[in-house]
């Protein structure tokens, strides 16, 4: 090996050795695992209006930026679904991406769903949630949601 490859190779290996922490964790971990199940039950909560469900889900400083691009809240959201403002026909997350690191994770998803309270709120929209394990378990911080728009 000539002088200038082996600084090329050392030099690679030095910058992936640097930006791996920033990579999250294996695909098919535990943490995977963890979140996506928490996924499912948001889905099932959302399905069945299940508010003490997303109560105990949400962390304290939850916040919500919705289809509208509507900020909310926590006590706000809840409040919604509490008084039954949210009713769901279908709700059902796929695609979904874990990013985690450390003690914080991104969770992006497609989410197609059919609001019976909403007219508009029908379709596919891309979430992106970001969660936060407190306490030795997984909370929600924050949710954004996107529509997707309609294919061409």
């Amino acid at each position: 090996m000539t002088l200038r490859a082996f600084v090329v190779v050392a030099l690679v290996g030095t910058v992936a050795a640097s930006v791996a922490p920033w990579q999250g964790h294996a695909v098919g971990s535990d943490v995977d695992e963890q979140l996506v199940a928490l996924m499912r039950e948001i889905d099932r909560a959302h399905q069945t209006s299940d508010a003490a469900t997303l109560d105990r889900i949400w962390a304290d400083d939850y916040v919500l930026t919705d289809y509208r691009g509507t900020v909310k809240e926590r006590a706000q959201a809840l409040a919604e679904w509490k008084a039954g403002e949210h009713r769901y026909g279908s709700y059902v997350s796929d695609d979904i991406r874990v990013r985690a690191y450390g003690d914080a994770a991104v969770v992006t998803a497609r989410v197609t769903r059919a609001s019976m309270s909403d007219r508009q709120n029908v379709g596919e929209f891309r979430h992106t949630r970001v969660f936060v394990r407190q306490h030795g378990r997984w909370r929600l911080v924050a949710t954004q949601v996107t529509p997707i728009a309609p294919q061409k």
